[in-house]
C-alpha cells in the first residue's frame, strides 16, 4: 500500500484552490495529492473506506504499479489474455462510447506517452536533448488504435491484437476515483472530494482555475461549482518540457504530437463542469485536443456539461457556466 496521510488546514492543489477550506485529509494516490474532506456523523468511517477504495484504484488502473490490471495488459503478448477487475472493464466501455464519438480521446495513445518521455517513469523534467523524429513517431502510431485493445465484459477478460499495444487511463482514472470517493460519502452533511484538481461536491463551492501564463495574478479564472457537480481541468501546464525553446505538453492528438503545439494561437487549458467527474475528466482532454466546435457541443450537451476554453488572450465558453475573470488577458 503506498499512501501518506496529512492532517492540514490549507487548501492549495496544483490546479485549483477551493474557497472556504476546513480541515481535511490528504492521501498521495496516482501520482498526486487526494483531498478528502467531508463532515458528518460517521465521517472518519467514511474517509477509511474511501482510502482502501484509492489504494484499490491505484493498484488496478495504475500504468506504474507491477501487478496492477493495465500493466499485465501492457506486458502481454498479442493475443495473450489478461482477466482483470470490474473497475477496468467499466472504463474501458466509458472509454469506448467516448472514443466512439469522436476517437480524439484514446486511451491506447500510450506508446506516443512513452515515446515523448511523458508516462511516470520516462519523464524527467522541463528541458530535453531531442525529440522524436517523424519517422519514429508513425512505427509508433501503427500500435496506437484503441481497436486493438478486445474485450469481454461477460467475464472481464482483455487480449490484444498488436504486442506493442499500450493502454493508459490518465485521461480518466482520477474521475472514476472522485466518483468512487464521492459514493462512498454520499451520506455525510458536506462533501468535497479533489483528486488531482479533479473536484466534485455536494454544495456550491467557487473553484479558482490557474492561470496557464501567469503574469499579473495566479489564477485566471473563478468558477462556481453548483451542488452535486464536479470539475476538471487539462492544461499545457502541467507536464511539460522545453526543447528549442517550444513547449512540449503531455496531451497528444491523433498525429502523435502534442495538441497544438505548432499553433500561433494554442488552447492552454480546458476547464468541464458537470454531473460526473469521471466524464467531465475525459472531455477536458477531448477539448483540449479539438476545441470547441459544434462535436464537441453536441457531446457536452449528451453529457450535461459545459465548458471553459483559455488561450493566451481570449476564451471560449459553453453552456451555463458562472464564471469571473481574474487575469486582464480574459476580461
Amino acid at each position: 500500500m503506498r499512501k501518506i496521510f496529512l492532517v492540514l488546514s490549507i487548501c492549495f492543489v496544483s490546479i485549483f484552490f477551493v474557497v472556504s477550506c476546513a480541515s481535511r485529509e490528504i492521501y498521495v494516490y496516482f501520482n498526486t495529492d487526494c483531498i478528502i474532506d467531508i463532515s458528518g456523523i460517521h465521517s472518519n468511517k467514511a474517509k477509511t473506506n474511501i482510502s482502501a477504495f484509492l489504494d484499490e484504484t491505484d493498484n488496478t488502473l495504475s500504468t506504474s504499479i507491477v501487478n496492477s490490471d493495465i500493466s499485465k495488459i501492457n506486458k502481454a503478448q498479442a493475443n495473450e489474455i489478461i482477466y482483470v477487475k470490474d473497475p477496468t472493464i467499466y472504463l474501458l466501455n466509458l472509454a469506448k462510447e467516448i472514443y466512439e464519438f469522436d476517437s480524439s480521446f484514446n486511451p491506447a495513445i500510450f506508446p506516443i506517452v512513452e515515446l515523448w518521455n511523458f508516462s511516470p517513469e520516462t519523464f524527467t523534467g522541463i528541458a530535453v536533448d531531442s525529440i522524436p523524429d517523424e519517422a519514429t513517431i508513425a512505427v509508433a502510431l501503427q500500435s496506437c488504435s484503441f481497436e486493438n485493445i478486445v474485450w469481454d465484459s461477460s467475464n472481464n477478460s482483455v487480449y490484444k491484437t498488436d504486442t506493442n499495444a499500450k493502454i493508459d487511463f490518465g485521461g480518466i482514472a482520477k474521475g472514476y476515483a472522485c466518483d468512487g470517493s464521492f459514493e462512498l460519502a454520499k451520506d455525510m452533511r458536506q462533501i468535497v472530494i479533489n483528486i488531482g484538481g479533479t473536484i466534485k461536491t455536494n454544495h456550491e463551492i467557487t473553484v479558482h482555475i490557474k492561470n496557464p501564463r501567469p503574469e499579473n495574478n495566479q489564477f485566471a479564472a473563478k468558477i462556481l461549482v453548483p451542488e452535486n457537480n464536479a470539475i476538471a481541468t487539462s492544461g499545457d501546464y502541467e507536464r511539460y518540457y522545453f526543447y528549442n525553446n517550444q513547449r512540449y505538453h503531455h496531451i497528444f492528438d491523433s498525429s502523435g504530437h502534442p495538441a497544438w503545439v505548432n499553433s500561433d494561437n494554442p488552447i492552454l487549458s480546458v476547464s468541464i463542469v458537470g454531473p460526473s467527474a469521471t466524464i467531465c475528466d475525459a472531455l477536458s482532454t477531448l477539448l483540449f485536443i479539438n476545441g470547441l466546435n459544434t462535436q464537441m457541443e453536441l457531446i457536452l450537451s449528451n453529457y450535461s456539461s459545459s465548458a471553459l476554453i483559455l488561450y493566451e488572450d481570449h476564451y471560449e465558453k459553453y453552456g451555463e457556466l458562472s464564471v469571473e475573470f481574474l487575469e486582464s488577458n480574459y476580461l
